[in-house]
């Protein structure tokens, strides 16, 4: 299917008796180590294999049974799932998985502004709850401290899966109505964490981060010079959480989307990060296109306590300094209590400025 910087990643189905292929069965996908030699990586050695040994033991430890229930935007309480990948079996470089054939929250997005269909804001809200429960869950809290980093946070990691369920004749798709199940995975950036044994703190980490390509979602103390570092935590993952937040309530911008590609003007973006800046959700008008009943939509969706609720809880992931921003658990806890609220009919957001 593809290639990455460490792994080939091959699709497999099952067959039935018949030895054809069985399409209401699962299909997985093997990820298993690049061939040949990789200028970045180099030859397939301990450092490889420690990568594909932290992915998988994340990934077991906190993802569940692939087992889909459709979230409802009206349901209280949202179905509980870890939302993190689950490993089904792992041996050196190789490991299976859950296939996503309908891939990940970037394409989910591009298909629905291509389809010129903006999300509601309680659709926004219960994917963005769905999004920080996955981090939580990977973060693999211990004694309420964070024990492990992903350290690469993007749409692009949380894979979509939909309910399969054959529509009946003269019934509009169940699929149309509901959400996906997102699924957080790839943990072979990241890492575990340690507490200092005289106050039991959680130790904080440097780590080099030479390729910005990403830098949409990375936190001001990641985006500094190799012999420049500052102290990194678990922290950085919630500033990544915050563009996640951002790429959700902008219906699949990315932050900073209006100072062009991701070539350009990338010394600007890194300043203005670094300084504390925060990108501007997209205006009304630039939905223009969608059509007036879309664009009316929006401008009440901006107005709406879920949405007012979840800008503020972005504000919070993107707090300058790191001990101003909130947990991922602080997180889950604001968006599980806001929306019982908003499910409830609440008429004001949730105040999240004096929490966390």
């Amino acid at each position: 299917m593809t290639d990455g910087g460490v792994r080939s990643v091959w699709m497999m189905t099952q067959l039935g008796h018949s030895g054809d292929i069985d399409a209401t069965r699962n299909k997985f996908v093997v990820k298993t180590n690049r061939r040949g030699y990789h200028e970045q990586w180099g030859k397939w050695g301990p450092a490889v294999l420690e990568r594909m040994r932290h992915d998988v033991m994340v990934s077991e430890r906190a993802g569940d049974p692939l087992v889909l229930e459709a979230p409802s935007v009206e349901r209280r309480p949202m179905p509980t799932h870890s939302n993190v990948l689950p490993v089904y079996r792992y041996c050196a470089f190789t490991s299976v998985a859950p296939f996503a054939e309908e891939g990940t929250l970037l394409n989910y997005l591009h298909d629905r502004r291509a389809g010129r269909s903006p999300l509601s804001a309680k659709e926004q809200y219960a994917l963005a709850l769905q999004a920080a429960r996955g981090l939580r869950r990977a973060q693999l809290f211990l004694g309420g401290k964070a024990t492990n980093v992903h350290g690469d946070l993007t749409p692009q990691q949380y894979l979509v899966f939909e309910k399969k369920k054959r529509p009946q004749r003269g019934k509009e798709d169940d699929r149309k109505k509901s959400l996906p199940t997102l699924l957080l995975n790839d943990f072979n950036q990241g890492a575990f964490l340690t507490r200092s044994s005289r106050t039991n703190e959680t130790c904080p980490f440097r780590k080099c981060h030479d390729n910005h390509r990403f830098m949409f979602y990375r936190s001001p103390e990641e985006l500094r010079r190799c012999d420049d570092l500052a102290d990194q935590t678990d922290a950085i993952d919630v500033f990544a959480l915050g563009g996640i937040l951002y790429y959700l309530l902008s219906d699949g911008h990315r932050p900073w989307y209006h100072l062009g590609s991701a070539s350009a003007n990338l010394e600007e973006r890194i300043r203005l990060i670094r300084k504390g800046e925060t990108p501007r959700l997209p205006p009304v008008r630039e939905y223009a296109s969608y059509g007036n009943d879309a664009s009316a939509m929006v401008e009440r969706r901006s107005r709406h306590p879920a949405f007012v609720t979840l800008k503020g809880v972005m504000e919070k992931c993107w707090a300058l300094r790191t001990e101003e921003r909130p947990s991922a658990e602080e997180v889950v806890r604001l968006l599980e209590e806001g929306w019982r609220s908003i499910v409830e009919g609440a008429s004001k957001p949730v105040n999240v400025t004096s929490r966390g």
